[in-house]
């Protein structure tokens, strides 16, 4: 915009001389004649084919490219913008602009999707705020009129320009108008696609004399094609103006578009423009210094970068490098011609289905292509089951100046990976390795899923539970897209709506098995990046032997240690017969033990207060405190079967054994004991 400001400075107020000089019609002769038809007005002088001079022909240079970067940067915010709402899911945002200011967006008319789609309108409202790839102070507001986009492109709509949007320089400038607009992308292109919409494109501002003064574009087809595979940049046009500060009009047809490479000035290209008097002012790159040069047959003028709005040859949709004062594009002279990486990935923010990118300034050798790449697990995350692999590969692809790396499966959220290069890395066009660093990158936890609590019990043939999966999140805080639940190992189940966080299971039918079954839950997002985790269930089928000591402290979840099948061989459920006369019932089952003893035989029905000696019951568990106290509780035996002794001991075939412990810190604490039992738990 710099060059469009320039122009409308005091010191072309030359142009506020030109005016038409309105002559009458001498009449004569007589009333009875019929009069001569007047003459229809001339044209505005605005509309007339402007003379190019000495004068004025670097003015004309500067706005052969100055109002096509206008709609180019007014497409690409449009897109920018709409993006931006989709990230916050259609919310209002306030963001603070590069270099002051702010910028407010609304979505306004959003239908039932909450995001930016065809049909909605983008609202904007700049305050003192710094557009970058404008490299100017915008006040004001602008809206984005959305439409559905053609075959293969991602954005199209309006541009409308508020009736107060302008620019804070020393010369406030006004825009008004549309600019319609279409993006289209993929791997290795970019095209930004900017025309006249309803509205003329009018660019005024006030004389020193405060006359109003405007620039309108009555005919605006721009575009510009990113080629990430060539590292080039093609920008065309047509371009009609009828100006008030020159005082006529040109027109351009671009015969030669202006092309250039990523990290210097085009190389090739020239924009004409011929007026009335047949002279011709043209804009090409310089052979010599940065910038442009603008000529009217011999003369030339020089036009640098601070002479001249030229951000859409060097902006590039994301390649050079962001931040205040930069313009979005890289100043660079077309000599040396420099081979240098451009951008590469961030390393603390990569997405989960990331193709990690290496943009340089030229093609690399031909066939220099590495064979492939590996991310190896530097960091697991703090929760959640650990799915991906310790190593996962990944394949490499040299596509020009452009290189690509796809990890074979999805990296896991919240973990770091090193990005570890194997066998050659890729050759510059003088045969030198490309050195491509290690870096180790964190993935975002951008999405977790939380399967609920392990360890829960599914007890009997009619058992049945509820799975609860409802702490599974997206970082932004919006909905889930999909999830799924599936049975990893264990005794058969059926999951019942298992695409949703909280479907119900029991035991499948026909299962006879008793053990531990795990089960799995995968949760996506919007973006498809997923998240797993896993949870165990106790399954306890009364068909087969299983051995069960369950714990429930208040306001905790149950612990079970349970023993199912051939593994009883390892733990035990006895009665010992003392020398004392004592009949002491000890239950061993993975890290817990019951010792109980009395001085009659066990049966059913049986209920015994524990004696103030509290050497008659105990319970050990790694989930309990020490200083557990069963004195003055009560068991019961609920069901009971054995075998005759043998050499002062038997088996328990059948037990329901419950009894309360008093816990320091824990309170009372329920005790129940199953071994081939039925009979169901009182929690």
């Amino acid at each position: 915009m710099s060059g469009i400001v320039r122009a409308f400075s005091p010191h072309c107020g030359w142009v506020l001389g030109a005016c038409l000089e309105l002559g009458g019609c001498g009449g004569g002769g007589g009333g009875a004649s019929t009069p001569a038809p007047a003459p229809a007005p001339p044209p505005p002088a605005s509309e007339q084919a402007l003379q190019l001079t000495s004068q004025n022909y670097a003015d004309v240079a500067n706005r052969l490219a100055g109002y096509p970067e206008l709609g180019l940067m007014a497409a690409q915010l449009a897109k920018d913008w709409s993006e931006a709402l989709v990230a916050s899911h259609g919310a209002s945002v306030t963001l603070p602009c590069d270099g002051g200011g702010t910028l407010s967006l609304q979505l306004v008319g959003k239908d039932s999707s909450g995001a930016p789609s065809p049909g909605d309108q983008v609202s904007a409202t700049l305050n003192q705020c710094y557009v970058r790839v404008l490299d100017d102070v915008f006040d004001g507001t602008a809206s984005v009129d959305l439409s559905a986009p053609a075959t293969g492109a991602q954005w199209a709509g309006v541009w409308h320009f508020g009736s107060h949007f302008v620019t804070l320089g020393s010369i406030p400038i006004q825009v008004e108008g549309d600019v319609a607009f279409e993006t289209r992308s993929d791997s290795l292109s970019y095209t930004v696609h900017a025309f006249s919409g309803v509205r003329s494109l009018v660019v005024s501002a006030s004389s020193g004399t405060q006359v109003k003064l405007a620039d309108t574009v009555t005919q605006l087809d721009v575009r510009k094609v990113v080629a990430r595979d060539t590292a080039k940049i093609v920008s065309s046009w047509k371009l009609r103006l009828a100006s008030e500060v020159l005082g006529g009009s040109v027109q351009v047809d671009t015969t030669v578009p202006l092309s250039g490479w990523f990290d210097q000035a085009p190389g090739v290209g020239r924009i004409e423009a011929t007026g009335a008097n047949g002279a011709v002012a043209a804009l090409q790159a310089s052979s010599n210094a940065e910038g442009f040069v603008a000529s009217l047959g011999s003369a030339t003028k020089p036009l640098g970068a601070e002479d001249f709005a030229t951000g859409y040859l060097w902006w590039t949709a994301g390649i050079t490098p962001p931040g205040p004062g930069n313009r979005g594009y890289l100043l660079k002279s077309d000599s040396p011609n420099s081979f240098a990486l451009l951008q590469q990935p961030t390393a603390t923010s990569i997405r989960q289905k990331a193709v990690l990118a290496w943009q340089f300034s030229r093609p690399l050798a031909q066939g220099s292509t590495p064979l492939t790449a590996t991310f190896r697990r530097t960091a697991l995350r703090g929760s959640g089951y650990d799915w991906s692999g310790y190593e996962i590969p990944a394949d490499v692809n040299v596509q020009g100046a452009y290189v690509t790396v796809t990890p074979h499966t999805g990296l896991q959220p919240g973990v770091s990976y090193q990005l570890l290069w194997s066998n050659t890395m890729p050759t510059d066009s003088k045969g030198s390795a490309v050195l491509l660093d290690s870096p180790v990158l964190a993935v975002l936890d951008s999405i977790s899923a939380n399967a609920g609590t392990t360890g829960q019990l599914l007890y009997g043939k009619a058992a049945s539970l509820t799975l609860d999966g409802r702490a599974s999140r997206s970082a932004d805080g919006s909905a889930l897209a999909s999830a799924q639940w599936r049975q990893v190992s264990g005794p058969a189940l059926q999951l019942t709506n298992a695409n949703t966080l909280t479907p119900m299971v029991a035991l499948a039918t026909g299962t006879n098995g008793s053990g531990v079954a795990e089960l799995e839950l995968e949760v996506r997002n919007a973006q498809g990046e997923f998240d797993r985790d896993r949870i165990t269930i106790n399954v306890v089928n009364d068909a087969q032997p299983f051995q069960l000591i369950a714990l429930q402290a208040p306001g905790r979840q149950p612990v079970y240690r349970l023993v199912s099948g051939d593994a009883l061989s390892t733990d035990y459920s006895r009665v010992f017969l003392l020398d004392s006369g004592q009949q002491v019932l000890d239950i061993y089952g993975q890290t817990s033990r019951l010792l109980a003893g009395q001085s009659v035989a066990w049966g059913l029905g049986q209920s015994q207060v524990v004696d103030g000696s509290h050497a008659n019951a105990s319970v050990t568990d790694p989930s309990l405190p020490a200083g557990c106290d069963a004195r003055g509780a009560t068991w019961t035996v609920s069901e009971w079967q054995a075998a005759p002794f043998v050499q002062g001991r038997t088996d328990v075939g059948r037990l329901a054994w419950d009894m309360n412990l008093n816990c320091p810190g824990l309170g009372v604490v329920k005790v129940a004991v199953r071994v081939n039992s039925a009979k169901p738990l009182d929690w």
